[in-house]
């Protein structure tokens, strides 16, 4: 009986400080991940369970970078561009123009360009209303302000 005491110690012990290390490891920052891409993903400003996700999630720095440039950081945002089947460049002049990614979406589908689709809004058109217009061979009219609306700027 002393002889089984002492071997469920040993295993107690060791099964003790093997759940020690893997959860010591699980919790390193940066696991897995080289030098290289840590310093790029410190230098695009992610901390390492924001680098992890989007690696995770096979977003690599470089492919970071150019999102970031588009001003679209983290993988929500981001994935949410890529469901609108947007690549960075083109989810970053939709951005840049002030449309989330849903709405986006939907100008891009009735072949907006975001350029285009800033100024039908701009002047304070919807979507159908752009659509019917652009068809109709028209093109938007900026928004001219009133002169109540000048004197109260």
């Amino acid at each position: 009986m002393r002889f089984l005491s002492r071997t469920a110690l040993v295993f107690a012990f060791a099964l003790a400080f093997a759940f020690t290390f893997v959860t010591a490891c699980a919790s390193i920052p940066w696991a897995n991940m080289s030098q290289t891409d840590i310093e790029s993903w410190k230098g695009l400003g992610y901390g390492p369970e924001q680098a992890q996700e989007l690696a995770d999630n096979g977003i690599d720095p470089a492919t970071a970078a150019e999102w970031q440039n588009g001003g679209i950081m983290g993988w929500e945002s981001i994935e949410a561009w890529q469901e609108e089947g947007m690549s960075p460049a083109i989810a970053g002049a939709w951005n840049g123009a002030g449309f989330s990614s849903e709405h986006a979406g939907e100008w891009a589908e009735q072949k907006f360009e975001p350029s285009e689709a800033e100024e039908w809004r701009e002047a304070g058109h919807s979507l159908g209303e752009a659509a019917d217009a652009r068809g109709q061979g028209l093109m938007p009219i900026p928004a001219v302000a009133t002169p109540s609306e000048e004197s109260s700027e």
